[in-house]
Parts: structure tokens; C-alpha cells; sequence
């Protein structure tokens, strides 16, 4: 249900922006006719309803995804709504509230988003139940009509008409109305059901009662039944000539002060009597450059929001890769490949100029990932495509350029997991890899037992810290030449634990940093390890760590076993 909410909270935030445009946008078509007002809500519509977007070069929605799916397990909670003034204001109010102690159980954000799940379900719940109600009691209400002709009846107990009624509409009026009124009023009414204007109210208020929470929909929602109005307004003077102060004149005549249809969302009454008649009075006949200036804004409109900000693509024959090696970090050992040319060449022409769907998002940023493919380009810049979870392949993002792009893309991700665990070797290689690795863990195992049996530690150069097994850390990324520790840096690390199967939490958290050991390979720069020679207080220690400019940190905990 959590994932639910958040995909709806995600979908009411892009859609608030199309209602912040529509908004302007009916300032701008005030003189228009009504019915393109009514044409702008249904863009908001669309928004909402559709599961499936496009994604345009043109959009203005600066973010599909706001707030990640993974917000309740993100040890740094941040959202991205595409904005970064935004961004720098919210995100560190939002780290400083819902940061979880590294001891805590539970993150903060679980419960949050759990209550605020259930709270929209039952908001959800008790607005449809409002709706069922509000027929049941207008049905009741209307139940001694007598008809008049066709679709149309009269009632004693209704004080203004009304339509109601979803598949066979009918239109209810008051007993006692004078004949000219009574037509022009039935000519409005009928209006309303030619515009299919019965089915519109209902779906509209179904969307609310959905997406409730969010204040820019009910506003959107008021003013939908408001233009709905205007234009059936319209659509009778149109049709009608010479009946201007006359039908002002029925309006004024029908209107009350509360109609029992007005809160009823499958029915029709007449509400905003004043600002109707006022828009009578001021009808003219619209010229034929705002009816194309109109048209024009909707198509504009529906291109710049009803797509999502364009994903990533590669022009690989532009830009090709010149290399690029796999790690995957599942085994005991990282198991490291370099592509040869014939896989460079899969990786370009089968793979990256031919990626699906992306979405630029921070979704998995403070994440470690358990295996990757990194590749160079031609003009020197970089890729990095990344998988965090051992169990769901789709967990898979990319970093280019600065920024990150989830994948939802489902063959793209299973030919990252099978190429970095080496499902495309040979069979004798593959044997070849297993007996290697075996034969790591043998030799590792033995190293223990020969450790345990002499009562010495295995590295006396980083004694562990009391109560805790050896570790050793490893950074895999970014070439680091001029390593160094730094105190107070805020930018997350990819390291991995090795090996693997030792009782350790990795945790991004706020510890004060420890005596380190620091030791990087000459012969490989990608490879640095940071070992603990200290014991650790607390059970923890930060690792902060300045390369090029670009810093970085991890905080590490230890623990015995229970």
C-alpha cells in the first residue's frame, strides 16, 4: 500500500504543475470559448489517469519521480522534484527529521508513510461514501416525479433543476415554472447531457476522491464544474438568438441558496448563477484567431505535460565506448572483467543505443551497488550502470554526466546482471572461475583456522576492534590519485565489505571518524583499502575520502556476533 501511495503522491505532483498552467492559461482564454476551458481540465485528467507516459524532449515536468520508492529505507532520505533551489531547501530539513539512528529498528519514514497510507485510504473511503449517499438521498428525493415528456420530470421537492443520472440522464425541474423559462432552462439542461457532461462530473470527482490529498485538484475540480457551466451557457446563446437577458432572467429565477445537486458529484445544478449571468451579459461572439490561439495552447500544453522529462540515450556511433570492465561484488571475491571488442561492440550497438525507458531520478543515490558495468567513451566521459540488490535485477540505474537515471527497462537490466555474474562465458571458463573461487575460500578458510589455532591476529598491522572480526574495505569507482582522509565531508562512498559473510552492518550515518589505515594499489588507482587499526569505542567508524575535487564518506559499523 505504501508503494501505492507513492506512486499516486508522485503522479498529483506532475499534475499540479499542468494545473498551475492551466490556471494561467485560462487567464489567457478569457475571452476564448468556454468549451477550451473545460478541454484544459481534461489535460489535468489525462494526467491522472493515464499509467503509462511518454516521455518528450518538450516536457516541462521537471521531475516524473519526486519522492523514490526506496525514500523508506534511504539511510539519507531526500526528494527530487527537479527544481535544485527546491532541492537545497527541503533536503536538508528532510535528512535532519528522518534520518535514521544507526540502532533504530525502523526507519522514521516507514511510519510516516505507513499513516499517510492509511490516511488517504481512508479519506479515499470516506469520499466515495459521501458520493453514494449524496445520490441515495437526491434519488429519494426525486422518487414522486411525474414526467413531462421524454427524459424530462417534474418534482415538488426539487427547488431548482438538475440533471441526474449517469448512462440514462434525466432532467428534474420544479414544479411551478413559467413555459419561456422552463424551455430555455431545459435547452441548458440538454446541453449539458449533448456535452456528455454526466459522465465527465462523475470520472472527475472519482480522480479527486483518488488523489484528494493534493489542495491544486480540488481547486481544479471547482472550477471544472464552474467552466462546465459557462459553456453550456454559451452553447445555448449560440444556438438560441435574441435570448440574452431572457435567459439571464431563468437563471436568476432558479437559482437558491444551497441546491441539493450542487454537492451531489453525479448530478447537475445551477450554481454560480451571479458570474453566469454576468458572463451572459458580456457574451460575444469569439474571433477566429482565439479559437485558433486556443487550440494551439492545448496541444502545447498537452506536449509539455503529459510527458515525462526524456531518459537517457546514447549516440554510441558519435560517441563510442573505447572500454569498459564489469564488477560483481556477490561473490566472495569481486569478480572483475574487461570487455574485449566483441563485447564493446554488444554493449554499443545491442544494448546502450538501444536503451528503453529511463527516468532521471536520485532514487538509488546513498545506495551501494553490488555489481556494475563501467564504461569511457571516446570524448572521455564516463557511465556507470549500477545494480543494488541481489534478488531484484530491476533495481538498476545509471550515472552519466552528473546526473542519474533509473531503468525501467527490463532487458537492458537482465543483460547488465547476466553479463557482470559472467553468464555470456564459455562453459571451460566459467568452470575455470568457479574452481578459482573455490579455491580462494579454501585458502581464506584455512588462513582463519591457522589465525584461530596460534592466537595471532591476520593482519598485525589493523588489529580489529574489540568485540568484532578483521576487516578489510574497498573502494571501487572513480580513479582516486591524491588520496586523503577529510573530516566533515557529506558525500556518500561505494565501498563493499570483504569478504563477504562476516556480521557487518554498512551504515551511512554520523559517527565521529576513528584511526584509520589507508593503503592504495600503484599498480591498479581503483583500488584503494581503508583498514581499522583502532579499537572502535562506539562500534563505528567514518570514512571520509577527497579525490579531484569530489568528496566522499561512509560510516562502517561493527558488531560481535550475538
Amino acid at each position: 500500500m505504501e508503494s501505492l501511495f507513492i506512486k499516486l503522491l508522485n503522479n498529483s505532483i506532475s499534475a499540479g504543475w499542468l494545473v498551475l498552467a492551466v490556471l494561467l492559461a485560462r487567464l489567457m482564454l478569457k475571452k476564448a470559448p468556454k468549451k477550451f476551458r473545460c478541454a484544459l481540465w481534461g489535460l489535468v485528467g489525462l494526467r491522472l489517469a493515464l499509467p503509462v507516459r511518454l516521455q518528450s524532449v518538450f516536457s516541462l515536468v521537471p521531475s516524473a519521480i519526486t519522492v523514490s520508492e526506496n525514500i523508506m529505507l534511504d539511510p539519507t532520505p531526500a526528494v527530487n522534484s527537479g527544481i535544485s533551489a527546491l532541492d537545497s531547501a527541503v533536503n536538508p530539513v528532510v535528512a535532519a527529521s528522518f534520518t535514521p539512528e544507526p540502532w533504530a529498528s525502523t526507519n522514521p519514514l516507514q511510519i510516516l508513510i505507513f499513516a499517510a497510507s492509511v490516511l488517504w485510504l481512508a479519506g479515499l473511503a470516506a469520499l466515495l461514501l459521501y458520493s453514494a449517499v449524496s445520490w441515495l438521498r437526491l434519488r429519494r428525493r426525486v422518487a414522486e416525479s411525474v414526467p413531462l415528456r421524454s427524459n424530462i420530470r417534474l418534482c415538488h421537492r426539487v427547488d431548482s433543476p438538475f440533471v441526474l443520472g449517469i448512462f440514462k440522464p434525466r432532467i428534474y425541474l420544479p414544479l411551478g415554472m413559467d413555459e419561456g423559462s422552463m424551455e430555455l432552462v431545459i435547452a441548458h439542461e440538454q446541453a449539458h447531457i449533448r456535452r456528455r457532461d454526466n459522465l465527465t462530473k462523475p470520472l472527475a470527482f472519482l480522480l479527486l476522491a483518488v488523489y484528494w490529498f493534493n489542495p491544486l485538484l480540488w481547486i481544479a475540480y471547482i472550477l471544472l464544474c464552474r467552466d462546465m457551466e459557462l459553456a453550456c451557457d454559451e452553447r445555448v446563446l449560440r444556438e438560441k438568438s435574441g435570448i440574452r437577458k431572457a435567459y439571464a432572467s431563468a437563471l436568476l429565477q432558479c437559482s437558491v441558496p444551497r441546491h441539493p445537486a450542487a454537492v451531489c458529484p453525479v448530478a447537475f445544478g445551477e450554481v454560480g448563477v451571479k458570474q453566469r449571468i454576468k458572463s451572459i451579459l458580456d457574451d460575444k461572439k469569439p474571433a477566429l484567431w482565439l479559437t485558433a490561439a486556443a487550440v494551439v495552447l492545448i496541444v502545447v500544453l498537452a506536449l509539455c505535460f503529459l510527458t515525462d522529462p526524456a531518459g537517457l540515450r546514447f549516440d554510441t556511433k558519435k560517441n563510442p565506448v573505447v572500454s569498459a570492465e564489469s564488477v560483481d561484488l556477490r561473490l566472495s571475491e569481486p569478480f572483475i572483467r574487461q570487455m574485449n571488442s566483441d563485447q564493446l561492440e554488444e554493449l554499443m550497438s545491442a544494448r546502450l543505443s538501444r536503451l528503453g525507458r529511463t527516468v532521471k531520478s536520485n532514487e538509488y543515490e546513498g545506495m551501494t551497488p553490488i555489481y556494475f558495468i563501467s564504461a569511457v567513451f571516446q570524448d572521455g566521459s564516463s557511465a556507470k550502470i549500477s545494480g543494488y540488490s541481489a534478488d531484484d535485477e530491476n533495481m538498476l540505474d545509471i550515472q552519466y554526466k552528473g546526473s542519474r537515471y533509473v531503468v525501467e527497462d527490463q532487458d537492458f537490466a537482465d543483460y547488465v546482471n547476466r553479463f557482470c555474474i559472467g553468464g555470456d562465458m564459455a562453459e571451460a571458463e566459467a568452470e575455470m572461475l568457479v574452481d578459482r573461487l573455490q579455491e580462494q575460500e579454501e585458502n581464506q578458510n584455512q588462513g582463519d583456522q591457522e589465525a584461530a589455532q596460534t592466537g595471532e591476529p591476520e593482519t598485525a598491522e589493523s588489529p580489529a576492534p574489540s568485540g568484532a572480526e578483521s576487516l578489510t574495505v574497498r573502494y571501487y569507482g572513480t580513479p582516486l590519485t591524491d588520496f586523503s582522509l577529510k573530516l566533515n565531508e557529506e558525500v556518500p562512498l561505494n565501498l563493499v565489505i570483504l569478504p563477504s559473510g562476516q556480521n557487518v552492518d554498512v551504515v551511512w550515518g554520523s559517527e565521529n571518524p576513528e584511526v584509520l589505515e589507508v593503503t592504495t594499489d600503484p599498480d591498479d588507482p581503483q583500488k584503494c583499502t581503508v583498514a581499522c587499526i583502532a579499537e572502535i569505542p562506539q562500534g563505528g567508524v567514518k570514512i571520509y575520502a577527497e579525490a579531484g575535487g569530489q568528496r566522499i564518506e561512509c560510516t562502517v559499523y561493527f558488531r560481535s556476533d550475538p
